[in-house]
């Protein structure tokens, strides 16, 4: 018997054959293992790339060599495969999505109930029966769904009360009997699951929940231990699972929670386990034999890898599933490839469209220059021809074609052509409305400098009339007593050479009426000039709605051309494609 080594021994010992070696010896010679076997596949892989007669005679002396050890190789492949297949079987298939934040409980039923027999509506009364649960409010929010290659129920809800209450539920009334049941809760889909090994068998319950509550560790939301065993799961409230977590002060590794897939110890079988398992037909689980009798002889071998050790043993590798999050990284990896690639035609296609445009505007620069002079009209019209059938020849054999959509007596139109002159239409009517804008920015800039100088005019004729002396007061009457008579002055004759002077009278009615002279005048330009404001908003005005409707009009064109381009792009593609596959396979073009 080896000696017994304590848990606070820093070295352990393992023995081999009489032969003590240290666990780095071990794991090193282990490794060095692992080298020389991937250094003989690299070299195995090169081999058959070079390919050719060596080929073969090194793999017949290989064959030889190894004694058989290929058709065993390819033997486990198979039975690996097979293992593959009946795992997938066993998963039941998509179910209907649940709601994302409704509570999910899990009910496993005992004493051999088989729920793929009841049908929904019955087990549905039974459990709101045995919840004490108001069918009417249930009705609407919650869902029932059972999985028949588990056996068993997925009640799902909104409601945080009847979740308790289908928590508490230890007894089902089915078809006339009470079967045991038993409920829990299962943890949010974005929840991360992590295992921790080495967690002493003696902690409790209440012990787990209070030393894994450490500010070191993430939020933790539930801990449970596996079975007897000194293994913990913890449920993490994020989706991240950290790489270690702390109890009672002492770093333990932590690492991603995987699924097995369920098997059953009782009758063999994939999908379910033992505490749900309705099937009376019993089946060894390590070689399969049906109603096996007891102290049969067994020769183990596992239905999933092929090798000898029990079905669902801790030791197979096949028997755990792709967790959630690996298979999500995997999904955005591969979304991230999809867009990388559609980047990348997007580039390509744009490079190439670059490349039409280039061409085409070459074409159309050397279309413009006048044809030479012929010294014969027949004759070199026909070397013409044969030439630019030739190159036309020449173009086809390069794999470069171009949709011809209209011809001409002397021109032939492409579809590229055609797209440049349309961007030269659209050119022409943007410059033509950037002219437009332009006069009428002018305009209103002449008017709104007319009207500044109207204004000022208005304030300096409103300064002169304040500055103006008014109308001479009216005489008193002791003035007019001293005065002479206008009868007696006009009777007196004017004195010689002297000219007649106004009268007062008509002095005062000539001042008098002036500043109501001025201030009709500035009325009638204030009112000019509101007519003027107003004759340039509703030029402002017909304007903008010119603009608008000419932009629109504009844009819903260039979109219809847009997409008339990208169809016969992908004309043109198909064509291409089509041209490039008849010269693969017969050499002349269609």
């Amino acid at each position: 018997m080896p000696p017994e080594v304590t848990a606070g021994d820093r070295m352990d010992v393992v023995e081999v054959e009489g032969t003590e070696i240290t666990p780095e010896e071990f794991n090193a010679t282990e490794w060095l293992t692992k080298i020389d076997r991937r250094r003989q596949a690299l070299v195995a892989r090169t081999l058959h790339k070079d390919g050719g007669d060596g080929d073969a005679a090194a793999g017949e002396a290989g064959r030889r060599s190894q004694g058989g050890d290929g058709d065993a190789t390819q033997e486990r492949a198979a039975q690996k495969k097979e293992g593959k297949r009946l795992a997938r079987q066993s998963i039941a298939s998509q179910q209907p999505r649940l709601p994302r934040d409704d509570f999910k409980i899990i009910m496993r039923p005992r004493d051999g109930l088989n729920l793929s027999k009841v049908p929904m509506s019955r087990l549905f009364e039974s459990i709101i029966t045995a919840a004490h649960i108001d069918s009417v409010a249930s009705i609407g929010f919650d869902q029932l769904i059972v999985n028949a290659k588990q056996n068993t129920i997925v009640f799902s809800t909104a409601s945080m009360e009847r979740a308790g209450q289908l928590l508490k539920v230890k007894h089902l009334h089915v078809n006339g009997n009470n079967h045991e049941i038993s409920a829990y809760a299962a943890p949010h889909e974005t929840c991360g699951r992590g295992v921790v090994h080495g967690i002493d068998p003696t902690h409790t319950q209440e012990d787990l929940d209070k030393y894994f509550k450490d500010p070191r560790n993430p939020e933790i939301i539930n801990v449970r231990r596996m079975g007897k065993t000194a293994s913990v799961i913890v449920t993490f409230q994020e989706e991240k699972v950290p790489m270690w977590v702390f109890f009672l002060n002492t770093p333990y590794k932590c690492v991603l929670y995987k699924k097995r897939y369920e098997v059953c110890y009782t009758c063999g079988e994939l999908g379910h386990r033992s505490d749900v398992c309705a099937n009376q037909d019993k089946r060894c689980r390590n070689c399969g034999t049906n109603n096996p009798p007891e102290n049969h002889p067994c020769d183990l071998k596992c239905r999933l890898c092929g090798k000898g050790h029990p079905t669902g043993d801790k030791r197979c590798k096949e028997i755990f599933r792709t967790p959630y999050i690996v298979k999500k990284r995997r999904w955005e990896a591969k979304q991230r490839e999809e867009e990388k690639k559609e980047n990348q035609r997007q580039s390509r296609w744009e490079q190439h469209q670059q490349e039409h445009r280039q061409r085409s505007g070459s074409n159309s620069r050397s279309s413009s220059f006048p044809r030479l002079p012929s010294r014969g009209g027949t004759r070199s019209e026909t070397r013409s021809r044969s030439r630019s059938k030739s190159r036309a020849k020449e173009d086809r054999g390069k794999g470069h074609s171009l949709l011809q959509d209209e011809k001409t007596p002397g021109n032939k139109v492409s579809w590229v052509d055609r797209a440049s002159q349309n961007r030269d239409t659209n050119k022409k009517e943007m410059d033509d409305l950037k002219e437009l804008v332009k006069r009428l920015t002018r305009k209103v800039e002449d008017l709104t400098t007319d009207r500044e100088q109207l204004m000022t005019e208005i304030k300096q004729l409103k300064s002169g009339l304040q500055q103006m002396p008014g109308p001479p007061a009216p005489r008193t009457s002791e003035q007019k007593a001293h005065s002479p008579d206008r009868s007696t002055v006009a009777s007196v004759p004017p004195p010689p050479k002297r000219r007649a002077a106004e009268t007062p009278e008509q002095t005062s009615v000539e001042v008098t009426n002036t500043p109501e002279v001025l201030f009709a005048r500035i009325d009638k330009l204030e009112c000019n000039n509101a007519k003027l404001e107003e004759n340039i908003q509703e030029s402002l005005r017909q304007f903008t709605a010119q603009l608008n409707a000419n932009l629109e009009s504009m844009v819903k064109a260039t979109n219809d051309k847009i997409q008339e381009l990208g169809a016969r792009f992908m004309q043109v593609e198909a064509r291409i494609q089509l041209i490039e596959k008849s010269i693969n396979n017969y050499g002349v073009p269609i």
